[in-house]
């Protein structure tokens, strides 16, 4: 059913005086010695009773705010456009401006320059073409991985016993079934398409995908060096790893990165409770290949894999990441964060496209909720650039859509921004649910938080649809005008404002068994796994003016006004017969 609605202005409304009465500060020359934070939100009363609010031709004013210089001098002004419909637009904002006695003239600015807004390293950091190369081989990836939902007999898999090249005998030849698939710290059990039951083996033949024509495909010798309870790591004989760095990332996975993504996305099982290739474990591929696609890629889920090996020859009918082996331009803390994003991303699909026949998750919430599982696990390092990145161009960026720098999908996933915004969603629903604490490594005592995160990933729903009113609680235009008001004020020490936890994020802590942080300041810098700063100095700002200025769907911007004496007059309008569109003003004093 499509839904339309005519414009609405979310209005949430508190008196300004009343809630600086609220705060204990007022008009008072000192405030009292011990200060309490206001239980609500101060911001200025939002409405629209001019006779421009009622417009049908023309431009129509949607929402008005009078700011008195006697109550505050200093305001943040947060816009945001929210559609549920129309998720790839951008319109035409109109911002008003006006003072008691004096003419405001409308002005036409050009947005500034990305380069101008970040230092040359920040933008080398966040948007340069080591990490912009990677961003795209993994778009190129999903491009070419089958989405569709997988087929037919899906016992067994594509995965083949290797014979010795000696005497052409199997290395091991000990039986297995699906019922009982353990072979051991050095084999898996490989059970062939349509079948129960298969051959313990070490020594494997997989099949690697030409990713510029994926229909296509090479076969890998490999062999199995370590299989744990929930993975298994199986190497390219081409390469050379040692014993310590397989036993590194298999301990990191089995330890702390699969409990934990097992607790907040759920497990990569079907209805009966059985992986795609039946052995028990996730298969991680360990190949320099992956290199060879872009030098710092470090791995990615492949949904191809999951297809019937006998109808999808490429496929190799098994639960498996791709990974790169430790490397200069790779090493194992990346692998580690890698290896809890695609990971989600396989549970994910298993979710929604196995077991409840539904649509793969939406590429921007997909991303988001994989760049979230970095850094639940204390490995969020690349995905707090992505934050990086999208403070340092929030009037540009869409949640949903191509926003105005992409020209397309694919660019808008790999430009990063997007990918930050939508991390910061999950996690501030996170924390708005009620968060969790991490008692020990790959555990997690939930408090509300982790069962809102699980509930994304796990109902048939994708999307916006997810956070609509009767999914989340809340309607999903309050969402993004509360989002956009966390990157306003969050770690900004604005009085009475930054210190409201409905509006900003909990304390960054450092996770027991990473020794990285978990959570996010967004103004305070961390150091990424190469030792390079990521700057985190809040949301790039500019002046609150009288202008026409595009502004994508599902995104906003925030804006700074001083008003030394008098009222003054602000508000957002856009064309007249603007539908199915909520606009959204919020207005705060920021005395420091």
């Amino acid at each position: 059913m499509i839904r339309r609605r005519t414009p609405t202005l979310l209005t949430l409304i508190a008196p300004l005086g009343a809630a600086l009465a609220a705060c204990g500060g007022g008009t008072e020359p000192n405030p009292p010695p011990t200060y309490t934070c206001p239980t609500t939100l101060p911001q200025v009363t939002v409405g629209c009773s001019d006779p421009a609010c009622n417009a049908t031709t023309g431009t129509k004013a949607f929402a008005l705010a009078d700011l008195d210089s006697a109550n505050d001098t200093s305001w943040l002004v947060i816009g945001s456009l929210a559609s549920e419909l129309y998720t790839n637009e951008t319109v035409n904002l109109n911002y008003l401006k006006s003072t008691t006695g004096a003419l405001t003239a409308r002005i036409q600015r050009a947005r500034p320059d990305l380069r101008a807004r970040v230092s040359a390293a920040d933008y080398e950091t966040l948007f340069g073409a080591k990490r912009r190369a990677r961003l795209m081989a993994e778009e190129r990836i999903r491009a070419a991985s089958i989405r569709a939902r997988p087929q037919g007999d899906l016992r067994g898999t594509g995965v083949r016993v290797r014979l010795d090249e000696k005497d052409e005998t199997l290395e091991q030849n000990t039986t297995c079934t699906a019922a009982s698939p353990s072979c051991g710290e050095s084999a898996l059990c490989v059970i062939p398409a349509g079948s129960d039951e298969g051959t313990c083996s070490s020594a494997l033949t997989l099949k690697w995908r030409d990713q510029s024509s994926p229909g296509q495909y090479e076969d890998v010798a490999a062999t199995v060096r370590k299989v744990g309870a929930l993975g298994a790591i199986v190497t390219d004989d081409a390469d050379t790893i040692s014993d310590a760095d397989v036993a590194a990332i298999l301990e990191r996975f089995e330890t702390h990165i699969g409990p934990l993504d097992h607790a907040f996305f759920g497990e990569p099982r079907d209805a009966q409770g059985k992986d795609r290739d039946q052995n028990g474990v996730v298969i991680f591929f360990l190949t320099s290949k992956v290199g060879g696609i872009s030098a710092n890629l470090a791995g990615f889920f492949q949904a191809t894999d999951l297809q019937d090996p006998t109808q999808v020859p490429s496929s190799n009918g098994a639960d498996m990441l791709y990974i790169q082996p430790p490397t200069g331009e790779v090493n194992i803390e990346n692998i580690s964060g890698t290896i809890a994003h695609e990971y989600q991303h396989l549970i994910g699909y298993y979710a929604k496209v196995i077991n409840r026949q539904s649509s793969p998750e939406e590429r921007w919430l997909d991303e988001g909720i994989s760049t979230f599982a970095e850094d639940v696990t204390g490995y969020g390092a690349d995905a707090f650039k992505n934050i990086a990145a999208y403070l340092a161009t929030v009037g540009e960026t869409s949640l949903t859509g191509f926003g105005l720098t992409a020209q397309s999908e694919d660019e808008a996933d790999s430009l990063g921004p997007r990918r930050g915004m939508a991390h910061l969603l999950v996690r501030y629903l996170f924390e708005q649910k009620g968060a969790a604490t991490f008692p020990g490594a790959g555990q997690v005592t939930d408090a509300g938080g982790v069962a809102a995160v699980k509930a994304l990933v796990q109902s048939p729903s994708t999307g916006i649809d997810l956070f609509t009113a009767g999914s989340s609680g809340r309607s999903f235009a309050t969402w993004m005008q509360d989002l956009l008001t966390v990157v306003a004020i969050d770690g900004a020490n604005y009085k009475d404002v930054s210190c409201n936890p409905d509006y900003t994020l909990g304390a960054v802590e450092t996770d027991a068994y990473t020794g990285y942080p978990r959570g996010i300041d967004l103004r305070t810098s961390m150091v990424d796994f190469s030792g390079a700063t990521i700057p985190l100095n809040g949301p790039v700002l500019s002046t609150f003016e009288a202008e026409d200025v595009p502004v994508p769907a599902n995104g906003g911007e925030v804006r700074t006004l001083a008003t030394p004496s008098g009222v003054t007059r602000v508000g957002i309008a856009a064309d007249a017969t603007l539908e199915d569109y909520t606009v959204g003003l919020r207005v705060l004093p920021i005395r420091q």
